[in-house]
C-alpha cells in the first residue's frame, strides 16, 4: 500500500496482484474464451483463442501434432461459417484435459506426462 498527495489529503492507493493460475487453469480460460466466440459466431475472436491455444503448443511431440491439427481443423470450420463443430471439439478437449488431471492426482506416485503446451 502507498500514499500519494491529493488537495483534500493523503489518498491510499492500493495495487492489485491477480492471482497466479496454474498451467490448468489457464488453458482451460483459453478454451473457454474460444467456446464461448464461437457460441457467439464470433469469428475473430475464435480465432484469436484458438490461434493462441496453438501458439502455445510446443511441437516435440505426437500429442501436441494432434492437437494442432484439431485446432487447425477448428481454425478452417470458423473461416468456413461453421461455429458448432468447433465449439463441441474445443469443450472435448477441455474436459479431456480436467479428465486427465484428474487421473494425474489420484494416481500418486506416477511420473506426470509431459504437456504439450508451455507454461
Amino acid at each position: 500500500m502507498s500514499t500519494r498527495p491529493s488537495p483534500s489529503g493523503p489518498e491510499f492507493v492500493l495495487a492489485y496482484v491477480p492471482p497466479a493460475l496454474d498451467p490448468l487453469a489457464r488453458i482451460a480460460r483459453a478454451y473457454d474464451r474460444a467456446v464461448r466466440a464461437c457460441e457467439d459466431f464470433d469469428s475473430i475472436t475464435a480465432l484469436e483463442w484458438i490461434g493462441m491455444l496453438r501458439a502455445a503448443l510446443v511441437l516435440d511431440s505426437p500429442s501436441a501434432f494432434g492437437f494442432d491439427a484439431l485446432y487447425a481443423k477448428c481454425e478452417k470450420a470458423v473461416r468456413a461459417g461453421d461455429f458448432m463443430e468447433p465449439a463441441r471439439t474445443l469443450r472435448a478437449l477441455r474436459r479431456a484435459w480436467f479428465a486427465a488431471a484428474d487421473a494425474q492426482a489420484s494416481s500418486p506416485g506416477r511420473t506426470s506426462p509431459a504437456t504439450p503446451f508451455l507454461n
